[in-house]
């Protein structure tokens, strides 16, 4: 969890100094899956930079993934930020550049 405590301070940097609309996280490439409790601190860090902005998840078919994806989907969304998961990267890709839903 360390490696992505400090991949998420990385993010949160740039984020800060080039606002984006949004923002691509593959749950897939995680080498540890966060806890429930990790996963919402994950959200809440995330929603602190993020604030309203778009957050696709893409996650596998696998139900720890899956679980994980959905519990920071569900915290984020708790905190405000516009987030969804997939289970595929061109359908998140495809969310995150759509239409303003806001």
């Amino acid at each position: 969890m360390h490696d992505v405590w400090a991949l998420l301070a990385l993010t949160r940097n740039y984020v800060v100094r080039r606002p984006v609309d949004g923002m691509l996280m593959d749950v897939r490439l995680l080498d540890h899956m966060p806890s429930c409790v990790e996963a919402r601190s994950l959200a809440t860090e995330l929603a602190r930079f993020l604030g309203r902005r778009r957050l696709a998840l893409v996650t596998d078919s696998g139900v720890v993934a899956s679980v994980v994806a959905e519990t920071i989907a569900l915290e984020a969304s708790a905190c405000g930020v516009n987030v969804d998961v997939f289970h595929g990267t061109s359908a998140a890709l495809t969310w995150l550049e759509g239409p303003d839903v806001l």
